[in-house]
Formats: C-alpha cells, structure tokens, sequence
C-alpha cells in the first residue's frame, strides 16, 4: 500500500509531511508502518535512525520529541514542525 519513497532534499520535506507522504532525504525519512496488535497505521519520521516525529491518522495525534539533538536533528525537527503546522492549519 505505501511502498514509494521519494528522494526528496530536505528543503521539501515539510510539503511532503503535510501530506503525510513517505520521503527520503538526507538522514531524514519519513515512511508508513502498520502495528497488527493496535490495528492503526503510524506516519513515522526519523532524523537518521532515531524516531523524532509521528502522526497516527486514525486519531489525529502528532507527536515531536521535545529531547534535545544535534544542530541536524534540530533542523529536521523544524522542518517537522512546518509540516505539523500545515496540517493543523488544514483541519481547522
């Protein structure tokens, strides 16, 4: 169902996240999961292998890690929260 993964710079990122399409930029990827025991799909964003960001569909919950990370990972979490914000904005 969700096997096409973009390669994308990071720049682009946020329009991707918006549309909770899967990407990969540079150490930063987004891509669908499915977890059987809970039956619910998870849009998943990781800034090189650490999960930074998700958002489940089914209830509308969008998380960001509020840990602190290197001047990378920072930049990947803003580009998060520019994607979050324009669905925020959408569903309103």
């Amino acid at each position: 169902m969700f096997t096409t993964i973009n390669k994308i710079k990071n720049a682009d990122a946020s329009k991707y996240i918006e549309r909770l399409e899967q990407f990969e930029g540079s150490n930063f990827r987004a891509q669908w999961c499915y977890n059987e025991a809970t039956d619910a799909h998870c849009y998943n964003i990781y800034s090189y292998r650490t999960l930074i960001a998700y958002v489940r569909p089914e209830t509308g919950e969008m998380w960001l890690s509020a840990e602190r990370f290197s001047n990378t990972t920072s930049r990947h979490a803003s580009i998060v929260r520019a994607g979050f914000d324009a669905i925020d904005a959408s569903t309103r």
